[in-house]
């Protein structure tokens, strides 16, 4: 992915809001098995980890590959791509792609994903395959977040494309990291996912306003629910964030979700 000023793109989130391409409100859903380690750094320090994707837990997630250039491009590619590059430069890297030209492209894509950082999100709090998958069966939390109030948080964000075929990519095309990132298996569709993309994996701070509520799931621990929520108002930053228990409908296959 090319690089992007982050400030020049802030008008360009908020134009995707008002043009419905991007929702206001997105929600990120989270285990709290790791209550120490991964989740009270949200409410005690207001930020976010964003994985690699190399440890996505789908495998054909970010690992479909483009087809391989002719040599002669792809060794012109990289040598322009490259800083303070020479003609002796070109001729070594034409040298070693001749060797090896697929797994020079698959290594090269895999540092990129082993480097970068994404948040997952989605439009919807009340989906119960995804409460059911990314809150360890409903026991975790659903965070919401109001994407106006801080918009340059939500740079990049890509909306995810379900398809069942691979899509052509093409290793040189300035897209193709996006590209990679917004294509998954039509399995996943319920997800209606939208990635927030970082260059650098691991933790990204967000402003503690744009935190909106906290659901917890119809199987989160009496203990722990209390432990987050008193975490959560310990911090004065938070002080407007409300609180809402995920119920089974007695009538139909849903969530009902109720304020706290």
């Amino acid at each position: 992915m090319a690089q992007y000023n982050t400030k020049m793109l802030i008008p360009l989130v908020k134009k995707m809001i008002e043009d419905g391409q991007l929702c206001k409100t997105l929600y990120t859903y989270m285990p709290i098995d790791l209550l120490e380690e991964r989740v009270i750094p949200v409410f005690e320090e207001c930020k976010l980890w964003f994985s690699s994707p190399a440890n996505f837990n789908n495998p054909f997630d970010c690992k479909i590959y483009p087809n391989t250039p002719s040599e002669e491009e792809l060794a012109q590619y990289l040598t322009t791509n490259a800083e303070d590059a020479t003609p002796e430069d070109y001729i070594s890297i034409l040298e070693g792609i001749k060797k090896d030209p697929e797994g020079l492209i698959r290594r090269a894509i895999d540092n990129v994903m082993n480097r970068s950082g994404v948040k997952c999100f989605t439009p919807n709090n009340a989906n119960i395959l995804m409460w059911s998958h990314y809150t360890n069966s409903h026991k975790g939390i659903c965070l919401e977040f109001d994407t106006l109030i801080d918009p340059e948080f939500f740079i990049y964000p890509i909306k995810v494309n379900y398809s069942e075929d691979y899509p052509i990519l093409c290793y040189m095309d300035k897209s193709f990291t996006t590209e990679l990132l917004r294509t998954k298996s039509k399995d996943w569709e319920y997800e209606d996912e939208v990635r927030i993309y970082k260059a650098e994996s691991g933790y990204h701070n967000f402003n503690p306003k744009s935190l909106i509520s906290v659901t917890f799931g119809c199987n989160t621990p009496e203990d722990k629910q209390t432990q987050i929520i008193e975490r959560i108002r310990n911090n004065e930053s938070l002080n407007h964030v409300r609180f809402f228990k995920c119920k089974t409908s007695s009538r139909q296959f849903k969530l009902d979700i109720n304020p706290i």
